[in-house]
């Protein structure tokens, strides 16, 4: 790329009043290389008075870049589990025991003669 500074006329609004200025501005433009044009066949085109017809080409420019590459360990599989999915199971688990003590109650009043269903 070519940088060019050159001089661009630009309008300012002072107060109410518009001002022509000029201001600097930098632009870029690509670098190009004049070669003269051809029809598919390979024959050079002219101009009406028998000059060759030249066409701007972009030049490029080969870079060799050296590229760090990061290869990524897998550190394993990690489960999660959110507060309201451990309710479902907390309170499963709660049932199962309230069953169980239910039952073992239910066994002791039996043995002791005093009527389950009070």
């Amino acid at each position: 790329m070519r940088r060019e500074t050159r001089q661009v006329e630009a309008v300012e609004i002072r107060g109410e009043v518009p001002v022509r200025v000029m201001r600097e501005e930098i632009a870029e433009e690509p670098m190009v290389e004049m070669r003269p044009l051809v029809v598919e066949d390979g024959a050079p085109v002219t101009a009406a008075d028998g000059q060759p017809v030249f066409h701007p080409v972009p030049l490029f420019e080969t870079v060799d870049e050296e590229v760090e590459v990061i290869e990524r360990i897998s550190a394993g599989t990690r489960f999660g589990l959110r507060y309201d999915q451990c309710l479902v199971f907390e309170t499963a688990f709660l049932r199962r025991v309230a069953d169980g003590l239910e039952a073992r109650l239910g066994a002791l009043e039996t043995i002791c003669g005093l009527d389950p269903a009070r």
